[in-house]
């Protein structure tokens, strides 16, 4: 390991993932706008993409019910991103995702739960 690295804290981490939730947010509102102006197959993969992280970082971090309604609209977006699913996406299904992403946006401002990444910290 370099000199100049140092070990993070857990407190690092935490604070170092909450100072990227403003961005993180604003990319959900400008992929969404995308997906939804235009659900082709670029901004559903795009999106997708985006979502699929967040749902996968979210709950270690603890925003664990961001996790949970990303996972939501990942599953509605996956059979169209894996262009599984013919016809084109629905209005109700965009609605919803968007439905999801105001729940996201609420909790991503939430404290978080930090119990998931405590026990982490005991490893």
């Amino acid at each position: 390991m370099p000199e100049e690295q140092k070990d993070l804290s857990t407190n690092d981490i935490i604070k170092n993932y909450q100072n990227t939730i403003e961005e993180k947010i604003k990319t959900i509102e400008d992929l969404f706008e995308k997906f939804k102006n235009l659900p082709n197959q670029e901004n559903i993969e795009a999106f997708f993409a985006f979502l699929h992280k967040i749902k996968g970082s979210a709950g270690i971090y603890g925003y664990q019910k961001v996790s949970d309604e990303t996972k939501v609209a990942v599953e509605i977006l996956r059979p169209y991103k894996d262009k599984e699913e013919k016809d084109p996406i629905t209005k109700d299904k965009i609605d919803k995702i968007g439905s999801q992403m105001e729940i996201v946006k609420q909790e991503f401002v939430k404290e978080p739960d930090l119990t998931e990444f405590k026990k982490l910290d005991m490893l």
